[in-house]
C-alpha cells in the first residue's frame, strides 16, 4: 500500500501482549500488523496487560533491578489487595488512552492466550477495554486469541462481557472456539488460526531447499523446572538428538538447540546443549529474524513451545510437537496435524518419524494438510469484511454487528 493511501486508511487500535522479550509474542505482533495493513488498515499498538502504547519495532527492554523490586513489592501484597490496586491502575491508564481510542475506527484484541484468568492480568484489562469501547461506540474484534486456564468467577464475567460485545470472535484453535462459543449461545465463534501462519505464506514456501540439514530442538522449562519430569523430558531430547546423529553421522548442519526467547527456557536449553557437547550448538535468539533463519535451514523441528511449531511451519520445516502443552496439541489438532503431536510418552513414535529421514516428503504432507484446514475459509471471509470496511466511507459503522454478521454468514 502506498504512503498516501495509508494516510487515508482507517485506524485500528490493536491490543495484545506485544511488549515482551518472547519471540512468539513479537512474531504475532509483526504478522498482525502485516495482516491489517494488507486489509487496508493502519494500526496503533497497545499492550493489553499494561494498557500502554507499544512501538511496532521495539520490544520491552530487559528488566532492571528496579523492576525486580517492584515485582517483590507486588508479590508481598495479599492477592485481593493486589487485584484491587491493579484495577485502579487499569482504570487510570484506560482514561489516558481514551483520546487515542476515540480516533480509532475499530478496536481489536489479537493473538495470544489473552482470554485468560486474573493470574495473567488480562481479564481486568478486557473489562476496562469493553467499557471504553461501549462508551465510545467503537466496534471490537477478537482475532487469533486462545482461552487458557481456569476462569475464576471474576475472570469469567469479564471475558463473557468482552466476547459478547465483540462484532467478530474468531479464535486461534478449535478448542478455544468451542469454549468461547458456550458463552455466546446466540452467535458462533469461528477459528482464525494464528497470525504467524498464513495461507499465502504456506503456498509460497519452497519445499526443495537443499540447504536444509539441521535438526532444531526447541527446549522449554516445564511447570517444575527442577523436577523429575523436566529431567525425563531433557533425557528424551538428548536421546533423540543422539539417534539423529547416529543415523547420519556426517550430516552437514547438525543439531541446534534453541529457545523462542522465553527467559526461563535458557537454563534447560543450555543443559541439553552441554550434554550433547560438540555434537550440537546452542542458539538463544535475540530477534525473530535470527530465529527464522534457523528454521529456514531446518529439516525437522522438535517443538516444545507453540510458536516454535508455528514459526517452523511458516518457514517450511517439518514439525513434531514434543510437549505436554495442551496449547500446542490443540493447535496441531485444529490444522490436521494431530498425529505429529506428542511428548515423552510417545518417544518411540517420534524416534520412528525421525528414523525414516523422509523430511522433504514430510514437509510436503504437512504443508498440504495445513492448507486444507478449514481455518482459511473463515480468515478469507474476515479479510473480505475488513477490506470492504476499509474502503467504506464509515468503516466503523460497516463493522457493527448487523453488517459484519451478514457478510460472514
Amino acid at each position: 500500500m502506498t504512503a498516501s493511501r495509508m494516510r487515508d486508511a482507517p485506524r485500528l487500535a490493536l491490543f495484545g501482549e506485544w511488549n515482551t522479550a518472547n519471540l512468539g509474542d513479537r512474531a504475532i505482533h509483526r504478522a498482525a500488523l502485516a495482516f491489517f495493513e494488507g486489509c487496508g488498515w493502519q494500526t496503533d499498538s497497545y499492550a493489553l496487560g499494561s494498557l500502554i502504547p507499544v512501538s511496532p519495532t521495539r520490544a520491552r527492554p530487559a528488566a532492571g533491578p528496579e523492576a525486580g523490586a517492584q515485582n517483590a513489592i507486588r508479590s508481598a501484597l495479599a492477592p485481593r489487595l493486589a487485584q484491587t490496586l491493579r484495577a485502579a491502575r487499569q482504570k487510570y491508564r484506560m482514561l489516558r488512552l481514551l483520546p487515542a481510542l476515540r480516533r480509532a475506527h475499530a478496536i481489536c484484541v489479537g493473538g495470544g492466550a489473552l482470554l485468560s484468568g486474573p493470574g495473567m492480568h488480562f481479564a481486568q484489562s478486557l473489562s476496562e477495554l469493553t467499557r471504553a469501547a461501549q462508551a465510545l461506540g467503537k466496534p471490537m474484534l477478537c482475532l487469533g486469541c486462545s482461552a487458557d486456564g481456569l476462569w475464576e468467577p471474576a475472570a469469567l464475567q469479564a471475558i463473557e462481557a468482552f466476547v459478547a460485545a465483540c462484532t467478530v470472535v474468531s479464535l486461534r484453535e478449535a478448542a478455544s472456539a468451542r469454549r468461547v462459543a458456550a458463552l455466546l449461545p446466540q452467535r458462533a465463534a469461528s477459528v482464525f488460526g494464528d497470525f504467524c501462519l498464513s495461507e499465502a505464506g504456506l503456498r509460497d514456501r519452497a519445499l526443495d531447499d537443499t540447504r536444509r540439514r539441521v535438526l532444531a530442538i526447541n527446549v522449554a522449562a516445564g511447570r517444575e523446572p527442577d523436577g523429575i519430569s523436566q529431567r525425563i523430558y531433557e533425557d528424551a531430547l538428548v536421546a533423540l538428538a543422539g539417534d539423529w546423529q547416529s543415523a547420519a553421522p556426517g550430516a552437514q548442519g547438525g543439531v541446534v538447540v534453541f529457545t523462542t526467547g522465553t527467559a526461563q527456557d535458557a537454563a534447560p536449553a543450555q543443559r541439553v546443549s552441554q550434554r550433547l557437547a560438540q555434537r550440537a550448538r546452542l542458539l538463544l535468539p535475540a530477534g525473530i529474524d535470527e530465529l527464522s533463519a534457523l528454521l529456514r535451514s531446518s529439516e525437522l523441528v522438535l517443538a516444545s513451545r507453540l510458536h516454535a511449531a508455528i514459526l517452523a511451519l511458516s518457514q517450511g520445516a517439518a514439525v513434531i510437537g514434543f510437549s505436554r502443552s495442551t496449547k500446542l496439541q490443540e493447535f496441531l489438532d485444529t490444522h490436521g496435524l494431530a498425529e505429529y503431536g506428542g511428548d515423552v510418552d510417545t518417544l518411540e513414535r517420534t524416534a520412528a518419524f525421525m528414523a525414516r529421514r523422509e523430511f522433504q516428503a514430510l514437509r510436503r504432507v504437512q504443508r498440504e494438510t495445513v492448507l486444507h484446514a478449514p481455518v482459511w475459509a473463515a480468515r478469507r471471509k474476515l479479510r473480505g469484511v475488513l477490506e470492504s470496511a476499509a474502503s467504506a466511507s464509515s468503516p466503523d459503522l460497516w463493522l457493527h454487528p448487523d453488517h459484519a454478521h451478514r457478510a460472514l454468514s
